[in-house]
């Protein structure tokens, strides 16, 4: 049981997480914010054009029937819009606590929790309309939940981890990236349980695919939609054209350059001193000799 203190405090950091967002509150303005608006209000409208002309936004699900959702209910308006991105935002700070808890104590889940909150990269994004917030809830609400089920053995916990992956999965198609990690730490440190534990977490995925699966077919007769939309997208956007030598060491130069907030101007309010955090947070457990927290370290 949490002591009355952690609550009160990981309650008062949630309320500074979402004062913070609402302070720089953007809301949707340009780019993918139009489309993921658009498919929103169709869905509202019970029109369902997008998904049987498998439109790519249209089947980042997670992403645009939440905000339909929103705009049944609320309204439509431009807070209405970012709502369900905000709250994912605000969602990430209890799962950064509840993580920082179960790997080490509360006061390092109260940190990963304070840090969470004014993160400027999260709080920035907290009210557009990209996936990217959603999609690292999802993500971590998985892992924590594959967390719970490693450390009481639950076949439930299993499944629902395997559920978030999904939920993950329809918000944007890189979810699928957590299942490489989840098989990667049974192999390594969970061999005795793979089986079970890894069927389990797969079948909750499957509960989630298949219910793709059936509203895909139905609108498309494909039940590989998503990926298909998915591929056509990157094609006609470019991005999976040839480039030349200079344009692939650019690419391959980005991130860590804006990590590290070298070269790139702008990038530096975003990470400000994160990166370093993350560095150190690392090598502890590495300097500790405790590999399987390293590995779940490196994996969030």
């Amino acid at each position: 049981m949490l002591k009355k203190s952690t609550i009160l405090a990981v309650l008062s950091i949630l309320l500074i997480g979402l004062v913070i967002r609402l302070e720089y509150f953007v809301g949707p303005c340009c780019d993918d914010d139009v489309s993921y608006l658009d498919v929103a209000h169709n869905i509202m409208s019970l029109n369902f054009i997008d998904f049987r002309s498998s439109y790519v936004f249209a089947y980042r699900t997670m992403m645009v029937a939440p905000i339909a959702l929103s705009f049944r209910i609320f309204g439509v308006s431009d807070v209405t819009a970012s709502l369900f991105v905000l709250l994912t935002s605000v969602g990430s700070i209890a799962v950064a606590f509840a993580i920082g808890r179960m790997l080490f104590n509360e006061n390092t889940g109260i940190i990963a929790a304070l840090l969470m909150s004014f993160y400027p990269l999260e709080a920035e994004y907290s009210t557009h309309l990209v996936p990217d917030v959603p999609l690292a809830f999802f993500m971590g609400a998985g892992v924590l939940l594959f967390l719970y089920a490693e450390k009481k053995g639950g076949n439930l916990l299993y499944t629902c981890a395997g559920i978030a992956m999904g939920l993950a999965y329809l918000v944007k198609i890189m979810g699928l990236l957590l299942l490489l990690f989840v098989v990667s730490y049974f192999i390594l440190f969970s061999r005795k349980k793979m089986a079970r534990g890894l069927l389990l977490f797969l079948a909750g995925f499957a509960v989630v695919f298949l219910i793709e699966a059936l509203y895909s077919c139905y609108f498309t007769g494909n039940v590989f939609t998503n990926y298909e939309s998915y591929i056509s997208a990157q094609k006609m956007w470019g991005h999976m054209k040839e480039r030349s030598n200079d344009e692939v060491r650019e690419m391959l130069l980005f991130y860590p350059r804006a990590t590290l907030g070298i070269g790139i101007d702008g990038y530096m309010k975003f990470f400000s001193c994160f990166f370093w955090l993350l560095a150190l947070s690392i090598i502890t457990p590495a300097i500790c000799r405790e590999k399987r927290k390293e590995f779940l370290v490196i994996l969030l």
